[in-house]
């Protein structure tokens, strides 16, 4: 993982509005344009989505800094008119610009994920050692009192600003508490939107946002569909934003474009074992956040191939001080064998994309296996949470709540299906990854490419046809091309555009 401070400055639609005609007032762009503008301004917006929905504040801003602790770009998330919301955001940045005691370098010994205007002696004091402070409050009738923390080196890098109205009541304990355990999600998101920033950056300033989204699709070897389905636009758009990234780049495939955005890289990639303790932590912390909101008290995640076989899985059971913690630990262990089953797994990898959760019972084989699985610990029926990368399901996480819970099924549903986005943009990376350093199908295929294989596989990297492999190692096109498929199949993948990513990740 990694990022850098501040986002480059990439046009964010044609309405992105500067606040000020100095040079330290960021640019403020809001939400609905960011969406379609670099990865990492998207990211912002599916978190400005989320935390939202969660604290409900007067407005929410996604702010990036720079390495001097200056914001270089705020996204603002309010109701209204986009023009009037920036406007009005604008001034309140504006009036708090010198003053704003949560600002990124007041925050450097923070260090928990949010902080508060209590971490810097509470309000009251503030403004009594601040008077101008407290009247740019009283002018502007809000205050920016509580700040979720995105670092990296060390440093606030970005995070999400919280303004609530004076009138208003401060933030309660668990409302913070349920920011704190958004944190590691919003900043996984951030960091991991970064690296595709700088991938998208060998791309020419010819193409669009939007082209460039699409560019970003197709060299990972997704098809048509997939990216209308990842974009939410509709194919024959699709193949129009292909066909002019390939004029534009002077390509004559789509392998052409996934060679020059998966080049070799120098700097290290993150390791096995770095990607499973991150999944981890962001399982443990949908964990958390889903015991506060929806009464969970299991969940488990598995990662998986095109071809419908787990490459990693594992269950968390919370709730480690209890008596028959083992005993419950047991059980989410075996829901979640059942949950695997390779039956279900392939049915989510084919129909998933027209997922997003679904009641594990309705939808599984043996799905009142599952039922009395749960009712023997004590819990609700699972629901499962299809996740997709690159438009395609990739993994599933399943959670199992309190039998006795007041929350109706059915908002459950309504907010684990709010939380999928973000929960994609943080685990889609991992998901990925894993496929690449994993991709061998599972059952009695056979998985190591013999020697000549091996030339295809590379040769099929370079980009060179199947008439050119086969002048090269001097057998005939057919060969060629059954070598190809044995490559394809032994590699889980399901084109040269998809090998090629994969194999450059490798």
């Amino acid at each position: 993982m990694g990022g850098t401070g501040a986002a480059p400055e990439r046009a964010v639609g044609r309405t992105r509005t500067r606040a000020a005609c100095d040079d330290v007032t960021p640019l403020v762009p809001h939400v609905v344009e960011a969406r379609h503008a670099d990865a990492s301004a998207a990211v912002a917006a599916v978190a400005l989505d989320a935390v939202a929905r969660q604290l409900r504040p007067a407005a929410a801003t996604f702010f990036v800094a720079d390495a001097d602790g200056r914001l270089t770009r705020s996204i603002v998330h309010r109701a209204g008119s986009p023009a009037c919301v920036v406007a009005t955001v604008t001034t309140w940045m504006r009036a708090l610009r010198d003053a704003d005691p949560l600002a990124p370098a007041a925050l450097a010994g923070v260090r928990r994920g949010v902080a508060t205007v209590d971490d810097v002696g509470g309000l009251a004091a503030v403004v009594a050692d601040n008077p101008r402070l407290g009247a740019a409050y009283r002018a502007i009738g809000v205050v920016d009192d509580a700040r979720l923390l995105v670092r990296h080196d060390g440093r606030v890098v970005a995070g999400v600003t919280l303004w609530r109205r004076l009138c208003d009541p401060s933030w309660a304990p668990a409302q913070l508490e349920l920011l704190e355990a958004l944190q590691p999600l919003v900043e996984q998101a951030y960091l991991e939107a970064r690296q595709a920033d700088r991938i998208a950056d060998r791309l020419p300033g010819t193409l669009t946002d939007r082209e460039r989204q699409v560019a970003l699709l197709v060299a990972d070897g997704a098809t048509n569909a997939e990216v209308a389905r990842a974009l939410q636009i509709g194919v024959e758009t699709v193949k129009s934003h292909t066909r002019a990234i390939l004029v534009k780049l002077g390509s004559r495939s789509r392998r052409d474009v996934a060679a020059l955005l998966h080049e070799p890289q120098p700097q290290p990639q993150p390791r096995p074992d770095d990607d499973a303790a991150t999944g981890r932590r962001l399982v443990g912390t949908l964990l958390r956040w889903a015991h506060r909101r929806l009464d969970g008290v299991a969940v488990g995640y598995a990662v998986l191939t095109g071809r419908g076989s787990v490459v990693h899985g594992e269950a968390l059971c919370p709730l480690p001080g209890r008596a028959d913690g083992g005993l419950l630990a047991e059980r989410a262990r075996e829901l979640h064998e059942a949950l695997c089953a390779p039956a279900f797994v392939r049915r989510v990898v084919t129909d998933g994309a027209a997922w997003d959760v679904v009641a594990a019972d309705a939808s599984h084989p043996r799905g009142a296996r599952l039922a009395a699985l749960a009712a023997e610990a004590g819990w609700s029926r699972p629901l499962v949470l299809v996740v997709r990368a690159r438009g395609r399901a990739a993994g599933l996480l399943w959670l199992a709540r309190a039998a006795g819970s007041d929350l109706p099924e059915r908002e459950a549903i309504a907010e684990l299906r709010a939380m999928r986005p973000l929960v994609e943009a943080a685990t889609g990376p991992l998901l990925r990854r894993a496929l690449a350093r994993s991709p061998r199908p599972s059952g009695r295929e056979r998985t190591a490419l013999t020697a000549r294989e091996w030339e295809v596989a590379r040769a099929c990297v370079a980009g060179a046809t199947n008439a050119q492999i086969a002048e090269a190692l001097g057998i005939s096109p057919g060969t060629v091309k059954a070598y190809v498929s044995q490559v394809l199949m032994k590699c889980g993948v399901r084109s040269r555009t998809e090998l090629i990513a994969r194999m450059r990740r490798r």
